[in-house]
């Protein structure tokens, strides 16, 4: 399924998916935020601990995932120009 917004801009179900998930992120960081201010903690929460372990590891997995995209880009740019 495809959607025409503007004659250059194409929005798929994938993309549209892809920005669900990156909103749900910035509102698990947000959450995560407010969680660590707060003062007074409920006995036996385990958000704070669970979600920043996670938000640790996926940080570190999306700069990887970052870093090998931007090298396979640059690879393929050097095969094209040579």
């Amino acid at each position: 399924m495809t959607y025409q917004i503007q004659s250059n801009c194409l929005i798929t179900r994938h993309s549209i998916e892809n920005r669900c998930d990156i909103l749900c992120a910035l509102c698990v960081l947000q959450e995560l935020e407010f969680q660590q201010k707060k003062k007074e903690r409920i006995h036996g929460d385990k958000f704070v601990d669970a979600m920043g372990s996670f938000v640790k590891v996926a940080q570190f997995s999306l700069s990887e995932l970052d870093e090998t995209w931007k090298d396979m880009k640059q690879k393929v740019n050097s095969d094209f120009l040579t």
